[in-house]
C-alpha cells in the first residue's frame, strides 16, 4: 500500500475543530472525529498523494521512526478507507515531453 496514491472520498465533508477534523460521510450519515495524527493525514490527502509521501512528511512533522510512522499511517488509512472517507486513486501521470 506504500506505493498507493490516496485522497478524500467523494462523499466526505470535513470541518476543522481545534487540532482535530470532524468528517461526515454524507452517504452513510455517519460523523467521525479524527485525532491530531489522523487529522494531519486527512489534510495531506486533500489532494492525491502517495502514501509514501504522507509517511515521509509525518516522520518529519512528528519526529518518529519511519517504520513506526508507516505502521500508524497504514492503520489510519485502512480504517478511513473502510469507512469510505479515503480512496485509492491511480498515480497522477507525469507530464509528457513535447
Amino acid at each position: 500500500m506504500m506505493s498507493s496514491v490516496v485522497r478524500h472520498g467523494g462523499d466526505a465533508v470535513a470541518a476543522k475543530v481545534g487540532d482535530e477534523v470532524v468528517v461526515l460521510n454524507s452517504k452513510r450519515g455517519v460523523c467521525y472525529c479524527l485525532n491530531k495524527t489522523a487529522s494531519h493525514i486527512w489534510n495531506l490527502a486533500s489532494e492525491p498523494m502517495p502514501v509514501s509521501e504522507i509517511c515521509a512528511r509525518l516522520t518529519i512533522a512528528f519526529d518518529i521512526e519511519a517504520a513506526r510512522c508507516e505502521d500508524e499511517v497504514l492503520s489510519v488509512l485502512t480504517r478511513l478507507q473502510a469507512e469510505e472517507l479515503i480512496q485509492s486513486v491511480a498515480a497522477p501521470l507525469a507530464p509528457q515531453p513535447e
